[in-house]
């Protein structure tokens, strides 16, 4: 089964297909993902990696949800899609001239049915891209990369990991990148394996920020952190 590494760049993978835009970048296929249909076959990708690419693709909306459409096209059922992109809240993201089309996590949950049920059955106001485009793209376990100042500030101790969702909420250059696992649902048995929607707040409305793994010991902080929520 196919692997695909789009937007490439220099960053080739062994036994993978490394896919870019740029003649000058070290991949085994040329190919513009805005130009469609791509190059392969319907079910046939196991693992899609999309680094640091896809805030580059479609600023126009339509191409961009086509790009999505593709992802979900090739990829077989229970596929994995790693998605990393700058956040549309940090100076990376807006300093850079190529940076057309700001993704989050809040964004590509718009295309998990699940999701998309979810805010049907509340009768939330939330678009059901997933149901209109016939998607199903889960997203789950983000990790949020932290601005190196606010992630100094965690490991000398003058502020809390439990208030860096307030935090991300008030002010710009928080978290720099969000680390966007996607699973690909096209059965009923994939749809049962991942199930989110349960995880994404508490009863009372407010999200956990702690995991079993974080101790004390400021040695031990890690440098992402894992939400229980991806919805804010």
């Amino acid at each position: 089964m196919t692997k695909l590494n789009l937007g490439c760049g220099k960053d080739y993978i062994d036994d993978w297909v490394n896919v870019d835009f740029y003649d000058d970048s070290k991949c085994d296929v040329t190919h513009d993902l805005e130009e469609f249909p791509w190059p392969w076959e319907d079910d046939s990708v196991s693992e899609i990696k999309i680094i640091h690419t896809l805030e580059q693709l479609g600023e126009d909306w339509k191409v961009y949800i086509k790009i999505l459409q593709e992802m979900y096209r090739v990829c077989e059922d229970d596929a994995m899609i790693e998605v990393h992109v700058p956040s549309p809240w940090h100076w990376n993201y807006i300093s850079d001239p190529t940076h057309v089309r700001p993704v989050t996590p809040d964004g590509l949950n718009l295309f998990s049915k699940e999701h998309c049920q979810h805010c049907i059955d509340e009768g939330m106001s939330e678009t059901p891209f997933a149901m209109i485009y016939d998607v199903d793209l889960r997203p789950h376990n983000v990790k949020w990369i932290f601005d190196d100042m606010w992630q100094n500030k965690l490991n000398k101790g003058e502020i809390q990991r439990s208030q860096m969702e307030e935090f991300h909420s008030m002010y710009r250059n928080v978290v720099s990148e969000f680390h966007i696992p996607v699973a690909v649902v096209k059965s009923e048995e994939t749809d049962k394996k991942h199930t989110y929607e349960y995880r994404l707040h508490l009863p009372d409305g407010s999200v956990s920020m702690y995991h079993p793994s974080w101790h004390e010991d400021r040695g031990n902080i890690p440098t992402t952190i894992t939400p229980s929520n991806i919805i804010r």
